[in-house]
């Protein structure tokens, strides 16, 4: 293991607990903390946190330590350092694997400034008002600051609807929505239920092939870790490539 955790490439029964039984968000953790940005990201935060707070603070004795399960640092309440992120209010610590689900769990960007109390989202008065009589300047930009760009309403047992800003990009928008929707259920229903969407066995490979290229392996080298490939350095590469793109868009 590097100082972030991270197994030996070389070693391929390091990644056997990746094998069955991972979670979507815990696969979504595993090329996040990868990112170099987001490693940055913990430690810029963590830093100016302890500066500001004092490492006797509630805020750092209240959690694991550094480097164990659970350790976390808190997410400055900025619209695009969630946005950046994809974590509202807590980033876990990218040097652990193993934190515990709720910890891993991404909220609606904007989570705190979309929703005032839990209940919000299954009000429809405030979401109606619009439609249902004219309002002035004062109140559309009101309900704009309230709900932003996600507007839930309750529109039946086990059913949500929700509005979307037409002036950001579609991928923008359905990854938004599936945040705010993921957390609904959670709410409503009591759970997420089961996604139908297959754990690609090449998850695990793309992985292996991060943690190679990140110490300085060779494209040979990584090649030779793809058996049912043409074990080319161009082959490499292209999994390389594949496996960055995951990474940075997960």
């Amino acid at each position: 293991m590097n100082e972030w955790g991270i197994p030996d490439w070389r070693d391929e029964t390091q990644y056997h607990s990746l094998k069955r039984g991972v979670s979507f968000n815990r696969w979504r953790w595993e090329f996040n903390r990868r990112r170099p940005e987001i490693r940055e990201a913990f430690l810029d935060i963590e830093e100016n946190d302890r500066r500001f707070f004092g490492e006797d603070d509630f805020r750092y004795r209240d959690r694991a330590p550094r480097g164990t399960p659970g350790h976390y640092v808190y997410v400055s309440c900025s619209p695009d350092v969630h946005e950046f992120l994809g974590y509202h209010w807590r980033l876990p610590d990218p040097s652990v694997s193993n934190h515990p689900e709720e910890l891993l769990e991404p909220f609606p960007i904007n989570y705190s400034q979309i929703y005032s109390s839990p209940m919000d989202f299954t009000s429809t008065l405030d979401a109606l008002e619009p439609y249902l009589r004219k309002l002035d300047e004062e109140e559309v930009e009101h309900l704009e600051r309230r709900y932003r760009h996600t507007v839930p309403m309750e529109v039946g047992q086990y059913r949500a609807v929700i509005s979307f800003d037409l002036k950001k990009s579609v991928s923008e928008l359905l990854r938004e929505a599936e945040h705010f929707l993921k957390f609904v259920q959670k709410y409503e229903v009591g759970e997420t239920p089961p996604t139908k969407r297959k754990q690609p066995m090449k998850w695990l490979a793309y992985l292996r092939t991060l943690d190679a290229r990140e110490v300085g392996a060779s494209w040979s080298e990584i090649a030779a870790i793809h058996p049912n490939t043409a074990q080319t350095p161009q082959t490499a590469r292209d999994i390389w490539k594949a496996a960055n793109a995951l990474r940075n868009n997960f």
